[in-house]
């Protein structure tokens, strides 16, 4: 572990959680008096096989300048050939985490009070699971979720389609490992599979107990359809859960442009102000 003094923050990197080299995080906490802190959570994206909590490094410098916010970014173990990582396991990984961050912080003389989350892609996915569903491993306690070109519905056949950025056989087999079980076009019309599929879906677990969510996705999204962004966001409204919609105009799936950026980080500063301060 690393830590590194700022004049307004304290920045504590590759924090261990478990034994797994990629089972680490970092966390940011405020210089303060106060003893009571929100914390703002960040899940990188990369297909569940890529990325690093690094990606989220200048996003939690941001925050922590503008509000007494922790931020923590989380590595997690990745999906393989051998299935022994699931999003079962990842949704564990998160977890613990964040378990492990609040501790640290409380190790500190803080109490951390009100959390967000949210991610990119498979982050964003990983955020949404863990937010919206309620089980020993999370008893759900999140103010909002940040959801921007997350996955929701791994029903949609439209995600299994194929295209340049995500051929066919690659997204069964991505999502095949996610689950923890074979898939392709044949198996995943199967009423087992497709209930299994379901359950590992964010859109089926939403209720009327969710946390407010942004919803920031491209019509232009070749690897995640924009679909299950609007389903998402249909669901919200008829349950009467506070949500708001980013239209990334002009972007693909990771590839973004500034201005869209700057919409994304206006709406998060708008929700950490109405929601964790």
């Amino acid at each position: 572990m690393e830590k590194e003094k700022t004049n307004i923050f304290d920045e504590f990197t590759d924090v261990a959680y478990c034994v797994d080299e990629r089972q680490k995080f970092d966390l940011f906490i405020p210089r303060t008096d106060e003893k009571e802190l929100p914390m703002m959570i960040f899940i990188h994206g990369g297909g569940w096989k890529s990325g690093d909590k690094s990606d989220y490094t200048d996003e939690m410098k941001r925050i922590c300048e503008k509000y007494p916010v922790c931020c923590l970014s989380v590595g997690y173990r990745f999906i393989g050939e051998e299935m022994a990582v699931t999003y079962r396991e990842i949704q564990t990984d998160v977890a613990n985490a964040i378990h492990t961050a609040v501790k640290y912080v409380e190790s500190l003389g803080k109490t951390v009070t009100k959390k967000g989350i949210g991610g990119i892609s498979a982050g964003a996915y990983n955020s949404m699971m863990y937010a919206f569903s309620k089980n020993s491993v999370n008893p759900g306690s999140f103010a909002f979720v940040l959801d921007k070109s997350g996955p929701c519905d791994l029903t949609d056949s439209e995600c299994y389609k194929g295209t340049a950025e995500l051929p066919k056989d690659m997204a069964f087999r991505i999502y095949g490992q996610l689950l923890g079980s074979e898939l392709d076009e044949d198996s995943f019309k199967s009423p087992d599979v497709l209930e299994k599929l379901k359950d590992a879906s964010p859109l089926f677990h939403a209720d009327e107990n969710s946390p407010a969510v942004i919803i920031a996705h491209s019509e232009n999204d070749l690897v995640v359809p924009a679909g299950c962004a609007k389903r998402l966001l249909e669901k919200l409204n008829s349950l009467g859960i506070q949500v708001d919609y980013v239209d990334m105009e002009g972007c693909g799936h990771s590839e973004t442009i500034e201005k869209v950026e700057q919409k994304i980080r206006l709406k998060l500063d708008e929700y950490i102000e109405k929601y964790l301060l």
